[in-house]
């Protein structure tokens, strides 16, 4: 797959290359709530979700 030289500088949050030997291929990454919950680093969000947590048992 040919890919225009600008592709990563234009591209949107998820969107990238994966690249393996001479073959390159576009693809998007949409992950699910639970890994956006796992990956948080804001540590004002991680506390919501933990008070939200406790209050919903």
């Amino acid at each position: 797959m040919r890919v225009k030289p600008g592709f990563l500088i234009t591209c949107l949050k998820g969107e990238g290359l994966f690249k393996v030997g001479a073959d390159t291929a576009i693809l998007q990454i949409k992950p699910t709530q639970k890994e956006f919950e796992f990956v948080e680093t804001n540590l004002n969000k991680v506390a919501q979700m933990k008070k939200a947590k406790t209050q919903s048992y």
